[in-house]
């Protein structure tokens, strides 16, 4: 499957392209820092260490497999952690086959 459908946990590598400040294929890697706790039915969030620029918001973090974990959503000010939305209804949609 393109998408990861299990959780990530804290240490994990990561890998990040984006077209953000009109660079193109900009890439990053680094690890998750944090996967925030989630209602049920509801998207996690994580924070991994990757460069996000402004304008990047959607690109797709991905891990060691090339499998989408991740949809950029914000940054913090340090730009040095992003914040992306996890993919749990993107794996919802998908045909249980799949995961």
């Amino acid at each position: 499957s393109p998408v990861r459908c299990t959780e990530l946990e804290a240490g994990e590598a990561v890998y990040y392209y984006h077209h953000g400040q009109g660079k193109r294929w900009t890439y990053s890697a680094g690890f998750v820092s944090k996967v925030s706790p989630h209602a049920v039915g509801a998207e996690s969030w994580l924070e991994a260490g990757v460069h996000i620029r402004k304008g990047s918001s959607g690109a797709g973090l991905f891990d060691r497999s090339g499998r989408v974990v991740g949809v950029a959503s914000s940054l913090y000010l340090n730009k040095e952690v992003g914040v992306f939305a996890g993919v749990r209804s993107v794996c919802a949609a998908l045909p249980t086959s799949t995961h």
